[in-house]
C-alpha cells in the first residue's frame, strides 16, 4: 500500500521527531484527527520505512565522555571494504558516505581520550584508509545537561 505523505502525516512525523514518546491521543489533539487515525498512520509510516521509533542513549550518562566526528579518506576502489569494516565496529554510532575532502564520516562515543587515540589507530589500519582527521566534540547545543 502506497503512503500519501500529506500534511497530517508530515505533522505526525514532526511531532515524533521532537518526542517519540508523544501519545497517540496527544498527537490526535494537536493535529485534529482521531486517535485511531493517528495509530493507523504511525503503523503505516513504520511499515513503509518512513520512520523508525528507536531509543537514543545519552553517551555521557552511559559513561562515554569523549565523542568525536572522524573524517576518513579512502582509496576509491576500497570504499565498500572500508565501510564494511567500519560497520563491524561497535563504538561507531553512525557512518555516512560523503563528498568533499573525506569519503566517509563516522561519529564515535568512547569512555576517554586514550580510547579515542587507540580507536583512531585501529581505523588507520583498515586496508584502503589513506588518512583520518578527528574533530572532538566539546558539547552539543540544546542538549540537557
Amino acid at each position: 500500500m502506497a503512503i500519501d505523505l500529506d500534511q497530517k502525516n508530515l505533522d505526525i512525523i514532526k511531532i515524533l521527531e521532537k518526542n517519540a514518546r508523544t501519545s497517540n491521543v496527544e498527537i490526535a489533539k494537536k493535529i485534529n484527527i482521531s486517535e485511531g487515525a493517528v495509530r493507523r498512520r504511525i503503523n503505516l509510516l513504520i511499515k513503509e520505512n518512513f520512520i523508525r521509533l528507536v531509543g537514543i542513549t545519552n553517551p555521557l550518562k552511559m559513561g562515554f565522555n569523549t565523542e568525536a566526528l572522524i573524517g576518513i579518506k579512502v582509496d576509491t576502489d576500497q570504499l565498500p571494504n572500508v565501510a564494511e569494516n567500519l560497520n563491524a565496529i561497535e563504538k561507531i554510532r553512525w557512518q555516512s558516505s560523503t563528498t568533499g575532502s573525506f569519503d566517509i564520516f563516522i561519529w564515535v562515543a568512547l569512555e576517554n581520550q586514550k580510547q579515542l587515540g587507540s580507536f583512531i589507530l585501529t581505523i588507520g589500519k583498515i586496508p584502503g584508509v589513506q588518512r583520518t582527521e578527528t574533530f572532538v566534540s566539546l558539547g552539543r547545543f540544546g542538549d540537557p545537561e
